[in-house]
């Protein structure tokens, strides 16, 4: 996904990219996630992830407790239109 562009003679040499994402954003994203995979989640040699020899984490964290993670609203945080639209029911806290 990181290939450079490769110059085409038949095409006026201009450039084709075959493999990559087109988009530098979303490759910065996979990276991100994959260091955030290796670090919290492959077990090494020793039975510990590199955020456990670090002290950053208790045990590995399952693959999809990143992939699917949600962060907890901050207490005293005023909601969004758009979370307001999307959960009527919930309660806002006061203000």
């Amino acid at each position: 996904m990181a290939e450079r562009g490769v110059v085409s003679a038949s095409a006026d040499y201009r450039r084709w990219f075959s493999k990559n994402a087109y988009n530098p954003g979303i490759l910065v994203k996979l990276v991100e996630i994959f260091r955030t995979y290796f670090n919290y989640c492959e077990v090494g040699h020793d039975k510990m992830t590199p955020a456990m020899r670090m002290g950053l984490a208790r045990g590995p964290v399952a693959p999809e407790d990143i992939l699917y993670f949600e962060p907890r609203p901050r207490p005293g945080r005023r909601k969004s239109k758009s979370e307001a639209v999307a959960n009527p029911k919930a309660e806002t806290p006061p203000t």
